[in-house]
């Protein structure tokens, strides 16, 4: 299993945070190619194949905070 740079924990986070590449590549500044690409990369790491795969391994790994949220 390859790991996560920072940079990408910080692409996966935001993206699904924000459920979409639009404001996270706005958000960090780039194209939403790279932020797509990063995400490509993530997937690959991780061997999510769906957005929901990913939500999971991102989860079961610790990978991002799942704090109380909003109420």
């Amino acid at each position: 299993m390859q790991k996560l740079t920072p940079r990408e924990v910080q692409v996966l986070s935001l993206y699904l945070e924000k459920g979409d590449l639009k404001p996270v590549a706005e958000m960090l500044g780039v194209s939403i190619h790279t932020v797509r690409s990063q995400r490509n990369s993530i997937r690959k790491k991780l061997g999510a194949s769906s957005q929901v795969e990913l939500t999971l391994e991102a989860i079961r790994r610790g990978l991002v905070d799942l704090g109380e949220g909003e109420r």
